[in-house]
């Protein structure tokens, strides 16, 4: 709740918002300072502090070392004193001289620490002090001092360490006694340290505690520091350790009450911004308080005259001048407004008429179109048509609203590829003619175009079709009346010809000049004539599948090169020029020669004519891996973009008119694809860089043992399925189960189905999808021997929104082999069955 009515606080004037932002920030300025002092000045203290106690613990180590050093010295100037070596072997012992001297050496030494001279059966001979024991007799180390061993001994239970000796007689080196000093850790503790020291001290021996001297506080938060004592060598193997602690809390007392006052100052500081803020805030925001007030009663009544606060040179007099200026221009403003929202309304009225205006036209135009026009979902369901589409189709609208678009049609699978080659290769929309079942029952020609649009957030298909039934007996009746006329005319034509090569020949006698000139006219246009027939009768008999080919294996090098020596003279009369260039090895194929060598000719003598003067055609060779591909290019125009549809065509010319200028039947480009064709090849063609065209086609080559006859259609025994997968486990597998059923040809790659595609007729395919060289749909636009076979697509991926239900799709990990196989099973079922009913 404090937190909440302190943000409506805030909120509710520039003042209190500015006051909080200043107390916010000086807060924090001041807590960042305080606790940055704090850090560093608590690091120097405590680094102070330790730095004195270090000090300190080594002045007492100092003393410490001092005391012991002495004994350890006083002991040794002991055993090699020989008045005490005399003293010792005498026979009569002199305690009293012995205490002197040991007296007198303790005395120059300093020390405080008690020494003691004792026989080597462990009696006292004589002392420093009464303190010294009698006996050692009974103490473990002593009695390897007679075997000349020293000892450095912290007696168990109490502060007391003994240092023992052996002393040596000069004379007879042997151990007469041992000369002994004592430290009491407890007195040379309190002896080391100064009565004003506070310190808690500890002597430690190998690990155990030897004195404790308390100081003069109690610690609860002890800071330790660890000296090692520096000792003479008798004693280095005692690891002295002196240790001192005092109390951190105390030691810091000073800094907290430093930091005491800082935070009172800074309490004091923050009461002093958090007024002036509130004071400054206020000066501030009270001239932003009368333009509210302005702008609240400017909004109430509508009226510009307000009173303002007088301007000023800073921001807020600025905002008060320009809000001042703005009162003036809407004052200005208003009164043309009126005016102006009238003639915007008028505006709006005209534009929304011409809007109606141009959709009752487009409406008008759609229903009033002399073709149909049908607009279908992305799936390819019908969605509107206008009335030219129902009157071609014989249907009313709601009989055709919903329907797919195959529904129309006599081959539903034609509409399927249609919208599949559409959505995949997103081509522009062409003409294509197939046969749509109209509602009478009978079946009627058209002509569709598909081109898939965007419609705001989705996608659509437009459709266009129209009636072709008299274009198409226009085109029988043609065939039909070109057909007879040929067959009419080739008996006539030849004896013709052969009459007037009789007369022109001299058979018949000689003639006059004028006379000869008209019997050659008459002879060349004979043999025109002769060629047309031919060329008709040709093509029928390609499409009727009734030409007889005489294949063998040649070698298409040597009839490339053959055609052009025989097309030197046809392209000399032109003024062209034949070269051949590419790869020259023989590449033997299996063909026809004859054939062969007239797809050359129609295809060099083609480029020669339209070549300009001077001009050059190139032939050349190419091996493609298991296709051979040949190119014929020229220099020429070029084809028309509008005519590169038709160029295969019959009768097909970019010149239409009565007087073509290049001549020709119209036929020779129709014939050269369908031998092309008829030979396992594809025919293309392509502009060339720099003007021209280039026309190639490729047929496959020989190789190890093919077959000895042009691919055809299986005609009876096993259906043949071509099976494209990646995964070769898998083709095993299904080749093996339809081993009995079906002919399977197993592929691993959409190249090598294209390439057998391209070589060999199928009944079926199956294909895979994603495949390293590409999508294996593309194989369904491949170019194919004969009917394009049906397709099953066995994938394991989903089947894309956009085909809809246009392939029978079986996803792998779904379904296993099982539905495959019966998806191949009943496709085999009903080719067997066709071929049946055709018997």
């Amino acid at each position: 709740m404090p937190f909440r009515a302190l943000f409506r606080w805030t909120q509710s004037s520039i003042a209190h918002r500015f006051t909080v932002a200043a107390a916010t920030m000086a807060l924090l300025a001041c807590g960042l300072n305080g606790l940055i002092s704090h850090h560093y000045l608590s690091r120097e203290v405590e680094e102070g502090i330790r730095h004195r106690q270090e000090a300190r613990t080594a002045l007492i180590a100092q003393r410490m070392q001092q005391s012991v050093n002495m004994l350890s010295e006083a002991l040794d100037e002991v055993t090699k004193n020989p008045l005490i070596e005399t003293l010792i072997q005498g026979e009569i012992l002199n305690s009293r001289l012995l205490r002197d001297v040991l007296g007198s050496i303790a005395s120059s030494k300093q020390m405080l620490l008690p020494i003691g001279l004792y026989r080597i059966d462990g009696k006292i001979m004589a002392g420093t002090q009464d303190s010294l024991p009698a006996s050692l007799a009974a103490q473990s180390w002593f009695p390897a001092l007679a075997r000349g061993v020293s000892a450095v001994t912290v007696e168990h239970g109490s502060d007391r360490i003994w240092v023992a000796l052996p002393v040596v007689g000069l004379m007879s080196a042997q151990v007469d006694g041992a000369v002994v000093g004592v430290i009491e850790t407890e007195r040379l503790l309190r002896a080391a340290r100064s009565a004003t020291d506070t310190l808690t001290l500890r002597l430690e021996a190998a690990g155990m505690l030897l004195a404790y001297s308390p100081g003069s506080q109690e610690i609860a938060e002890p800071l330790r520091v660890r000296q090692l004592l520096e000792v003479e060598t008798a004693l280095k193997g005692l690891n002295l350790v002196l240790e001192s602690e005092q109390d951190v809390t105390l030691a810091m007392a000073p800094l907290r009450e430093h930091n005491a006052r800082t935070l009172a100052a800074t309490v004091a500081m923050m009461i002093g911004v958090i007024i002036g803020s509130i004071l400054l805030g206020r000066s501030l925001s009270r001239p932003l308080r009368a333009l509210s007030r302005a702008a609240q009663q400017v909004a109430q009544t509508g009226s510009v005259e307000v009173t303002l606060p007088p301007p000023g040179p800073d921001e807020v007099g600025g905002l008060s001048r320009d809000f001042g200026v703005m009162l003036r221009k809407m004052g200005e403003l208003t009164g043309g407004l009126e005016s102006k929202v009238a003639e915007r309304t008028r505006s709006l009225e005209e534009v929304q008429s011409l809007l109606q205006l141009y959709g009752e036209r487009r409406r008008v135009m759609i229903e009033n179109a002399p073709y149909g026009i049908m607009s279908l979902d992305e799936d390819g369901h019908i969605e509107a048509c206008n009335p030219a589409a129902l009157k071609i189709l014989g249907r009313g609208e709601e009989e055709l609203l919903g329907l797919p678009l195959s529904a129309i049609a006599a081959d539903p699978q034609r509409i399927t590829d249609l919208l599949q080659q559409s959505a995949l290769d997103g081509e522009e929309a062409t003409g294509h003619e197939l046969e749509a079942r109209h509602a009478a029952g009978h079946l009627i020609p058209i002509e569709i175009a598909l081109s898939k649009v965007r419609d705001g957030e989705r996608w659509i298909w437009i459709c266009t079709l129209g009636d072709i039934t008299q274009r198409k007996q226009a085109e029988r009746v043609k065939d039909e009346f070109i057909s007879t006329v040929s067959h009419e005319l080739r008996t006539p034509l030849t004896s013709i010809r052969g009459a007037l090569g009789l007369v022109d020949a001299g058979k018949m006698g000689p003639i006059p000049v004028a006379a000869g000139r008209l019997v050659k006219i008459a002879l060349s246009n004979s043999e025109r004539l002769v060629l047309l027939v031919n060329d008709i009768l040709d093509l029928q008999k390609i499409e009727s599948g009734s030409m007889q080919f005489d294949a063998r294996e040649v070698s298409l090098t040597e009839i490339v090169q053959q055609s052009i020596d025989a097309n030197e003279g046809y392209a000399r009369s032109f003024d062209v020029t034949l070269h051949m260039t590419g790869d020259v090895t023989p590449m033997q194929v299996f063909g026809d020669p004859n054939r062969l060598m007239q797809i050359m000719c129609n295809l060099i003598s083609n480029a020669v004519k339209f070549s300009p003067k001077q001009g050059e055609v190139e032939v050349s060779i190419e091996n493609r891996g298991r296709l051979a591909m040949v190119s014929v290019s020229d220099q020429g125009p070029g084809i028309p973009a509008n005519f590169r549809d038709k160029i295969f065509s019959r009768f097909a010319q970019a010149d239409g008119s009565d007087r073509r200028a290049k001549g020709g039947t119209g036929l020779g480009l129709a014939i050269t694809k369908a031998l092309v064709e008829h030979h396992a090849g594809r025919i293309s063609f392509r502009g060339r860089e720099g003007g021209g065209t280039v026309f190639q086609f490729v047929i496959p080559l020989m190789e190890g043992t093919r077959s000895r006859t042009l691919p055809k259609r299986r005609s009876g025994g096993l259906p043949r399925i071509l099976h494209v997968d990646d995964d070769a486990d898998l083709l095993n597998v299904i080749a093996t189960v339809l081993s009995f059923r079906a002919e399977v040809v197993s592929v691993r790659s959409a190249a090598e189905a294209e390439q057998a595609l391209a070589e060999s007729s199928f009944d079926l395919l199956i294909i895979d999808v994603g495949l390293q060289d590409g999508s294996g749909l593309r194989l369904l636009h491949s170019p194919v021997q004969g009917e394009a076979p049906a397709a099953i697509v066995f994938t394991s991926a989903d089947r894309p929104a956009h085909l809809g239900e246009l392939l029978d799709w079986i996803v792998k990990d779904r379904t296993g082999t099982e539905r495959l196989v019966a998806a191949v099973n009943t496709q085999i079922d009903r080719i067997m069955g066709s071929e049946t009913n055709a018997a």
